[in-house]
């Protein structure tokens, strides 16, 4: 569960493997006498430490070589054991504000934190940069870097490695908030204070670092708005101190290139607007991945890949769009994408794993840290929509089943009753063209060996050959049963049937109604009523009042829960009014502003959590029609989705429900990769 701790960030991994972070207790965020620091340990178990009884804020932890975790406060650098004992070493500051920046370890085990001095205490315009070195007594050590800058320009350490020499290295620019001034530089650090400057080529600066695979120093790129256009590129800086630029994409027009870069095993790896890319040793591209979002961010996986943070822009009144973080997850060097979380109402501050592999996400809007769970991907789909409910039926019935479903392909009103059914009698929904049934369809029903075979519709949908082909199948000996015709005069009739005889004898206390003029609300609707045990039962949605025939089966079901899939323009405002004046009814309507938001308000208000969520193209029909008899026999939800993209308040609601599995149903031409990679729209 998560634990609602304040406005975290910074989570950082103990030496011990727990989680340790720097919180809000209550108030709003910047109370400084509020803030404390706090660890939780792979269990969950919570320990929070005040970090003084003055009016101080604790930011920035690292993990120093000590095994203690040091942290910047307002005016100083302090130190927690894991036993939560706290110590501050005061920072002397004659130049004016000081502004302690994140902390680093160096090779010799001492840390380095920047230190920005603001002489009019505006907090926007740094004058004068200096490291501070801390011994791990808390010994401190000043090293100028930069000072006194124009009173409209401010230098900012960005972030810093280690190098392979034992050096530090830092991205550095100067900014005047509004753009770069100069072109930025790569500052090496020595262990005593020694600085060297390494510029960078016109327009660039260094927008993070990282220590290469091959030892070299890269940096990805930023690139000044008012700076000509040049490429995306990635920067290489030898130990001898030769910088090399390397084109990775196109020009960047927007003023900003990559986002930061980190290492793999074998490969940089570099976040540019919403993707992740993969760059060699020698410069080229070998990999770019979506992270699913507008803008990304990546830092150093588990495994030699990436780990990855993702979001989009949301609008703030009076003010620049703000970036909120709503996914996580990882790609492996080999390129398999790994969502581990995606939700549209979290801000994501910090994540970090623990000490036993698992994610923990500190979530800035609702002021809780979780434990997230993986998201895994599965399709499936076969060459055909007939193969397709093929391989759909044998992940839902891997053995034997008593029963199948047999409905044509090519249209959907007689199956969109029959899916439910088939989760009632306990068996799959299979798909075949009129006039002769699929060699691979009739090789599943020799597999499944039911005892009954159910053509839903009439001769005109599936066809007396197809039936006869049926009969013979079911008259052998491997696989003995019978073959039943279910058809009615039109499509409301033979809902009608289809739904007496799957619920006729034991009843339903509800049931789904939804129009059978098309097809999107009915397939949202049929995992659910399989889940809940229930019908779908189609009416004609722009009558003006509920007909007699659907009134008689309620009745005939003993339902006392009605649930309308759809709004008053796919099933009209009379038909609700009939229904509601059935006696011992109680009517609910599920209306979104479009099929897909339908589809999420059902699946919202029916379950509480899923393993597995199913996915399938909202612009067709063939696909959901088996897949709602897989999810509901599996007690899952069904989401129709768009083919290029998961409506955010679906990523939402696969958070609520730590969903696990995303299962897509069909190809990828009715669901292509984004879909895979819960890419929101």
């Amino acid at each position: 569960m998560p634990k609602t701790l304040g406005e975290a960030a910074g989570l950082i991994k103990g030496a011990d493997g727990s989680i340790w972070f720097s919180a809000e207790d209550n108030g709003a965020f910047g109370d400084a006498s509020m803030r404390s620091i706090s660890h939780i340990s792979t269990t969950g178990a919570v320990t929070t430490y005040e970090v003084s009884s003055q009016e101080q804020y604790a930011e920035g932890l690292v993990l120093g070589s000590d095994g203690n975790m040091w942290f910047t406060t307002t005016d100083s650098i302090g130190r927690i054991t894991p036993t939560g004992d706290i110590s501050y070493f005061p920072v002397s500051s004659t130049d004016g504000f000081p502004d302690l920046q994140q902390g680093f370890l160096g090779s010799d085990g001492d840390l380095w934190f920047p230190l920005q001095e603001d002489q009019n205490g505006s907090g926007t315009l740094p004058k004068n940069v200096s490291l501070l070195r801390v011994d791990t007594a808390g010994d401190i050590s000043k090293f100028p870097v930069f000072s006194n800058l124009p009173e409209t320009d401010s230098e900012t350490l960005g972030s810093a490695v280690l190098g392979h020499d034992g050096d530090l290295y830092f991205a550095d620019s100067i900014y005047n908030g509004k753009t770069f001034t100069e072109s930025g530089a790569i500052e090496r650090i020595a262990p005593d204070g020694t600085a060297h400057k390494f510029a960078l080529p016109a327009g660039a600066v260094a927008g993070a670092i990282t220590l290469g695979p091959d030892d070299n120093i890269w940096a990805s790129a930023v690139v000044d708005a008012n700076a000509p256009t040049v490429p995306e590129s990635v920067i290489k800086l030898t130990p001898g101190g030769t910088l090399t630029s390397y084109a990775v994409g196109p020009d960047s027009t927007d003023g900003f290139s990559g986002t930061n870069i980190v290492a793999g095993t074998s490969a940089l790896w570099e976040a540019f607007d919403g993707n992740i890319i993969q760059i060699s040793t020698a410069g080229k591209v070998v990999g770019r991945y979506k992270s699913g979002a507008a803008q990304a961010f990546v830092y150093p996986g588990t495994d030699g890949g990436v780990a990855f943070a993702s979001g989009n822009y949301k609008n703030v009144p009076f003010a620049e769009p703000a970036l909120e973080i709503q996914t996580v997850g990882t790609v492996s060097p080999a390129g398999a994408l790994t969502t581990y979380y995606a939700s549209s109402t979290s801000d994501i501050l910090s994540f970090q794993w623990d000490g036993t592999g698992h994610l923990w996400l500190a979530d800035s809007n609702d002021k809780t840290i979780a434990k997230a769970t993986p998201l895994s991907e599965t399709r499936i789909a076969g060459s055909s929509r007939y193969a397709t409910s093929v391989a759909i039926s044998q992940a839902a019935y891997p053995g034997t089943a008593p029963v199948v479903f047999v409905a044509t392909g090519l249209n959907y009103p007689d199956a969109l009753s029959a899916a439910p059914a088939a989760v009632k009698e306990g068996g799959p929904l299979l798909l075949t063209s009129p006039n002769s049934l699929p060699s691979d369809v009739a090789a599943e029903i020799t597999r499944l060996k039911p005892s009954r075979i159910v053509i839903v519709g009439g001769t005109s949908a599936i066809s007396a050959a197809v039936e006869q082909q049926l009969d013979t199948l079911a008259s052998s000996e491997s696989t003995p049963g019978t073959v039943d015709r279910i058809a009615g005069s039109n499509r409301y009739q033979t809902s009608d049937l289809v739904t007496d005889d799957a619920f006729g004898t034991s009843g339903a206390t509800s049931a789904f109604v939804a129009t059978g003029q098309n097809y999107p609300d009915a397939l949202a609707a049929s995992a659910a009523a399989g889940k809940l045990d229930a019908p779908v039962i189609l009416v004609k949605g722009t009558a003006s009042a509920l007909d007699d025939a659907t009134t008689q089966l309620l009745s005939t079901l003993g339902a006392t829960s009605v649930d309308i899939a759809g709004g008053t323009t796919v099933v009209s405002s009379g038909v609700q009014s009939g229904l509601a004046a059935l006696s011992g009814v109680t009517v609910t309507r599920f209306a979104g502003s479009t099929r897909y938001n339908t589809s999420e308000l059902i699946n919202k208000a029916v379950f509480s959590s899923a393993g597995t969520a199913y996915f399938a193209t909202g612009t067709g029909f063939a696909d959901a029609l088996s897949g709602a008899a897989l999810a509901g026999s599996a007690g899952d939800p069904l989401y129709v989705v768009k083919p290029t993209c998961v409506p955010s308040n679906v990523a939402s609601d696969l958070d609520t429900y730590a969903t696990s599995t995303v299962t897509l149903l069909g190809g990828t031409s009715a669901l292509t990769p984004a879909v895979a990679e819960l890419e929101h729209c």
